[in-house]
């Protein structure tokens, strides 16, 4: 929520494998990835993390409460421990209440 309104919807995905081994408890406690963590007694070792535009489906709209067809940030995370997948989201912000800003530093030699 931002501002008093939904700011993104984000869908997860767990292989069953792994999910099976998560307690309701602990995901209304922390964060999924650090409920993964705990529950495998692992660390994450790198995300994949893909940033594009798009428009809102009527699903989308729905849960974000803007006119289908707006425009949305659309971000897809694939959270690795070592080479395997151990959680994929798909998350879809409003542009309106939300900012991606990425800073880049040049190294000069």
């Amino acid at each position: 929520m931002s501002q008093g309104q939904p700011l993104a919807y984000v869908i997860s995905y767990v292989p069953s494998r792994i999910a099976s081994r998560i307690s309701e408890t602990r995901l209304g406690r922390q964060p999924l990835s650090n409920a993964i963590e705990a529950a495998l007694r692992i660390k994450i070792t790198g995300v994949k993390h893909v940033v594009a535009a798009k428009l809102s489906d009527d699903e989308v709209s729905a849960h974000l409460g803007i006119p289908a067809g707006s425009p949305v940030l659309f971000v897809e995370r694939d959270y690795l421990h070592k080479k395997d997948n151990v959680l994929s989201s798909v998350g879809f912000y409003r542009t309106d209440l939300f900012t991606y800003e990425l800073t880049l530093k040049r190294r000069i030699r």
